[in-house]
């Protein structure tokens, strides 16, 4: 449900199916395991359900940059949303720029999950679309800071 990376054994677990397998988890050391119910598929669908708002958030996060950059504005749209939105969004964009193309394709999972649930994945479509063009610019290292990687977006024609 997080990063394994600071948290190590202490990250979020959801796990549903026989009610042992949460046990045997926290036997392992694991600080942070719930169970979730004994329907196999439950954990996986809690956890592209908020994918789908974590990933979204993201990806309009990137929007938000790409138009306030461009139109010369970045400090004044960043001061509206907040006095800590910019190193928000910065952060975000790293992980964007880092993760987006396995982030693309965990959202068209959860796309395929909204259309099971008979919901139409407008918007989720949109984040697959947001998260692997930030994944296809393929900077590695990603740059460092928000001005340098907002210039490489501008550098790789990002639209």
């Amino acid at each position: 449900m997080a990063p394994v990376h600071p948290a190590g054994r202490a990250v979020p677990l959801l796990v549903a199916g026989p009610a042992a397998a949460a046990s045997t988890l926290a036997a392992l050391g694991f600080l942070n395991v719930r169970h979730v119910g004994d329907t196999i598929g439950r954990a996986a669908t809690i956890k592209l359900a908020r994918s789908i708002w974590v990933k979204g958030l993201e990806a309009l996060t990137a929007e938000t940059l790409l138009a306030a950059d461009r139109a010369g504005l970045l400090d004044e749209v960043g001061a509206s949303l907040g006095p800590h939105w910019l190193a928000e969004a910065d952060a975000r964009l790293e992980r964007m720029l880092a993760h987006g193309s396995r982030r693309a394709a965990e959202m068209a999972e959860a796309a395929r999950l909204l259309e099971h649930l008979g919901v139409d994945p407008l918007l989720t479509h949109g984040t697959v679309a947001r998260q692997q063009a930030l994944g296809a610019l393929a900077l590695d290292p990603v740059p460092e800071g928000l001005a340098a990687r907002l210039a490489a977006l501008r550098d790789g024609g990002l639209r």
